[in-house]
């Protein structure tokens, strides 16, 4: 059998995807990001030729510096021939001119200005997900990011304000090309712990979506009373409810929420 037919086979493998919150606790990411070294001779405008990549780091901005937005400076620090300090590139992304993550992603994808390349894609957040008011808790300036291609959680979002203690969301794969197959959706659970009931729902958000919204797959009804325990939806292998990916579980219109947990099960769909 060839081995693309071999890999698209479809999967009996059960996989659940979680998310466990907690208000003032645990981190909730919108994005993850990844640095690759250039290939030797890759040099960018403001880089020397005798420069070499000694690490990358970034900072995260709640407030732009000046005003309400999310800012990323991006910056990869540089040695010269002799091992002294060298001119450092930096690269910064405003959200006061990409006000979704998904425009802010594109922009970061763009590199410009750096040796290296970097990669950003959404995590626990819509592509339309807003950037342009400060929703963030700052990510400690001078964060580093390993070279070695090891995904970096960032853009850590604010659970402590409206609109944020509203909306709560899964991430369910990453927005990556290989996770654009079918999926078959079991089970999808919450507990929420909240002043006032919301709805849970399954949406489509595509790779690289821009500040397009994503696409409603299922409305599955209220979140529950809060602290208990709430099935939305439960089927055997042969009933699974199939969709193409990737999925976000969104949890939404919720008054006060100050915990969530949810899990979602799913097995590959494919052929």
């Amino acid at each position: 059998m060839p081995l693309e037919g071999f890999f698209n086979r479809s999967s009996d493998e059960v996989t659940t995807h979680t998310l466990d919150w907690t208000n003032g606790g645990d981190e909730l990411f919108a994005a993850k990001m990844r640095f690759s070294p250039a290939w030797t001779g890759n040099y960018s405008a403001a880089a020397v030729p005798t420069d070499q990549n000694d690490g990358m780091t970034i900072e995260v901005d709640a407030n732009g510096g000046t005003s309400s937005e999310v800012e990323l400076v991006v910056t990869e620090v540089q040695l010269d021939e002799t091992g002294s300090a060298g001119s450092n590139n930096t690269f910064t992304v405003n959200g006061a001119a990409y006000t979704t993550l998904g425009e802010f992603i594109q922009e970061a994808n763009k590199s410009t200005g750096l040796t290296g390349n970097v990669e950003l894609v959404a995590t626990n957040a819509p592509h339309d997900f807003d950037t342009g008011t400060a929703l963030w808790i700052d990510t400690t300036a001078g964060t580093e990011v390993p070279l070695d291609g090891r995904w970096t959680n960032i853009l850590n979002i604010n659970q402590g304000s409206a609109p944020n203690n509203t909306e709560c969301f899964l991430r369910i794969g990453y927005p990556e090309i290989q996770d654009t197959g079918r999926l078959g959706v079991l089970r999808i659970s919450t507990r929420i712990a909240h002043g006032g009931a919301g709805t849970v729902k399954l949406y489509r958000d595509e790779f690289n979506a821009a500040g397009t919204a994503p696409t409603l797959l299922l409305d599955l009804g209220a979140t529950g009373a809060t602290g208990v325990q709430t099935t939305h939806l439960d089927h055997n292998k042969l009933e699974a409810s199939v969709f193409r990916g990737p999925l976000l579980l969104g949890i939404e219109g919720v008054t006060s929420m100050t915990a969530c947990t949810a899990e979602v099960s799913t097995i590959c769909a494919e052929w």
